[in-house]
């Protein structure tokens, strides 16, 4: 800090700040809570797995979360899906990105089913679905599986394993869903306050941070990718009253939430004419493909910030009520 008032600052300004892990986070495997009793049902078109004061259903075809129940509330208003979509910024407008790896954008969309596996452990009061997934981007394995406890907790986990070599970097690993909008006060434990991406975040130190989604969004003059936060433990989504729900990541997770869709971001040519949705929009990402260039004329991103299709991707989280 400066110690007395200079031309350039007053005293006390921060000149140059550093952060250092004494000790390494404690990533949650699973809920250490007893499990009360869990009840799984299968019908035509979904499972239905549900406990004390929880349920949750689960598309047979195609392995979307579809419905979130939690004391009678529905958290879930889009299905949680895999995703792997990331809307060009500025940087990437110029370098071909959209081109290069367009194959991506619908690809969690127009996943198929290949087999689903259950298993049901009464002792643990625990229900698994694995669900074996093909996805349009050339041959590769993608396995989505969910563990369902008594006590309302999901863990969900993706194992993504190439089995070809021309498979393109993918612009983002992760989820997708939608949340009511009611939920859009946003707290956090990760890299903040302000956005973050894997080439760009060394000016954002770990903290507790918490904000509306008004402030959480980055308001680019030109619409854009935005809002991402990075090496994050977990994050919670709360309403005026402080229910929600929290998300704990297995490692850590990138996140971003936004008032609006992906395709009304990229619609837009400034940001006053993004149309709002009805609903808080949440990706929930193991990483996203940097922001990179080291011009905005063509340069791409380095490639140490990239995500390569051609290597296998694990990652998972927890989803569950705030207690």
């Amino acid at each position: 800090h400066t110690n007395d008032n200079v031309n350039w600052a007053p005293k006390g300004f921060t000149i140059a700040r550093e952060q250092f892990i004494l000790q390494a986070f404690n990533f949650p495997v699973t809920d250490s809570k007893p499990s009360d009793e869990i009840i799984f049902e299968t019908s035509d078109e979904d499972y239905k797995i549900s406990g004390n004061s929880f349920s949750v259903i689960i598309n047979k075809n195609n392995g979307a979360l579809e419905s979130y129940i939690a004391d009678e509330v529905e958290y879930i208003t889009n299905a949680l899906e895999p995703y792997f979509w990331k809307p060009p910024n500025d940087n990437q407008e110029r370098n071909d990105y959209t081109e290069r790896l367009k194959k991506w954008k619908d690809a969690g969309e127009k996943r198929t089913l290949n087999n689903v596996e259950i298993e049901e452990f009464p002792k643990e009061n625990t229900v698994s679905l694995t669900f074996d997934l093909k996805l349009p981007v050339g041959d590769v394995s993608y396995m989505l599986k969910y563990t369902d406890s008594g006590n309302g907790q999901v863990k969900v986990e993706a194992d993504y394993i190439p089995n070809a070599t021309d498979i393109p970097l993918i612009p983002k690993f992760g989820f997708r869903m939608a949340i009511p909008k009611a939920f859009k006060n946003i707290e956090w434990y990760g890299r903040g306050p302000h956005e973050s991406y894997q080439d760009r975040k060394t000016g954002a130190h770990y903290g507790k941070f918490k904000f509306d989604i008004d402030e959480f969004i980055t308001p680019y003059i030109s619409p854009q990718d935005n809002a991402n936060r990075t090496d994050v433990r977990w994050l919670e989504l709360q309403n005026d009253t402080g229910n929600g729900i929290v998300i704990k990541g297995l490692q850590p997770l990138s996140f971003r939430a936004w008032p609006y869709s992906e395709n009304n971001l990229e619609r837009a040519k400034h940001d006053y004419e993004i149309k709002r949705e009805d609903f808080i929009n949440l990706n929930i990402d193991y990483k996203l493909h940097g922001v990179g260039g080291d011009d905005s004329w063509g340069a791409k991103t380095h490639k140490e910030y990239t995500i390569d299709g051609n290597k296998p991707i694990s990652y998972g989280f927890i989803l569950q009520k705030i207690e």
